[in-house]
């Protein structure tokens, strides 16, 4: 009897300490070895916002009903869209590689101080598992952590998300085909419009006197407009832009489609000049309505050369 009794002590010892052991793995795990192979966001998951964060810079990229994405908001600034979709792509194909066993006061020095980027995801209105982005390591690959920063994670992949607006803007005010272009108009001292019957034919200028005739640099007007970037924008306030644009160059661009753009282009500066751009009309791309009215851009020179132009640039008196 006494010998079946230590049996049975013996074996509900056993028991207990393999529970114990199979939890203590579990929680473990759980921590660490557990998240190995996972990647830091599912792939597939429709993600509607980004929260990024470094020290005090945040930065929220928004997507829209019409899946926009956005700056701050669902009604900011359109963000670029091919720049974000890389941001997703990299989270997505991102998988945790190892688990490294960091004391919480070595942390810092594995990157996971001032200088590691936080990223927030959120699907079908809920937050995924919070994302802390340390700075590349030297010899490849990354360090990550997920959730609380308690725990480091080693991935081959480094994942680039500042929290800096300016890169995440579209900058591509306007991609119009060449093709697309029915006439051009230049204003200024000495006007000057430029225009065609169908797409195949080329821009010719308009109203040309008897002893006048075209210069070649005439056939590239249908260029104008196509590929139009901004490098910085402005809210209305800016004093630079607001004096640039104060007496500006006036050019309006007009579609086979009925569409109507009038571009406004003026300096500041005389040895070093900021050329400053505006944009009003019907044309302007969905994602930009209702948002020209709110800024100044400024432009690279040689994107304002192409509309600080006139008569002069295009025609020339004929020999005789």
């Amino acid at each position: 009897m006494a010998k079946q009794k230590l049996w049975l002590i013996t074996a509900v010892l056993v028991l207990a300490a393999g529970a114990t052991l199979l939890w203590d793995r579990k929680n473990a795990g759980s921590g660490g070895e557990a998240r190995v192979g996972r990647y830091l966001v599912e792939p597939g998951t429709d993600l509607e916002r980004i929260d990024l964060k470094k020290g005090d810079k945040t930065l929220a990229l928004v997507r829209d009903a019409q899946k926009t994405w956005r700056l701050g908001d669902a009604n900011g600034f359109p963000a670029d869209a091919t720049r974000v979709a890389q941001l997703v792509d990299a989270l997505m194909r991102t998988k945790i590689d190892t688990a490294v066993d960091a004391k919480p006061e070595a942390m810092a020095e594995l990157g996971f101080g001032d200088g590691a980027t936080t990223v927030t995801a959120t699907a079908a209105g809920k937050a995924l598992p919070l994302v802390t982005l340390a700075g590349p390591r030297k010899n490849g690959g990354q360090y990550v952590g997920l959730g609380a920063t308690d725990r480091a994670f080693l991935v081959a992949l480094a994942v680039s998300a500042e929290p800096d607006a300016g890169p995440w803007e579209l900058k591509t005010l306007l991609d119009l085909a060449k093709d697309e272009v029915k006439s051009v108009s230049f204003g200024g001292t000495t006007p000057v419009t430029l225009s065609r019957e169908k797409k195949e034919d080329a821009l010719a200028v308009q109203g040309l006197a008897a002893n006048e005739k075209e210069k070649p640099a005439a056939k590239a007007v249908e260029t104008t407009p196509t590929g139009l970037a901004f490098t910085k924008r402005y809210d209305k306030s800016n004093e630079e832009a607001k004096s640039a644009l104060a007496t500006p160059t006036t050019v309006t661009v007009t579609t086979f489609a009925g569409k109507t753009y009038v571009f406004k282009v003026g300096s500041v500066g005389d040895a070093t000049k900021k050329w400053f751009l505006s944009i009003e009309g019907d044309g302007v791309a969905p994602e930009l309505k209702g948002l020209m009215d709110s800024w100044w851009f400024e432009i690279p020179e040689s994107t304002a050369q192409r509309f600080t132009k006139g008569r002069p640039d295009f025609i020339e008196a004929s020999a005789g």
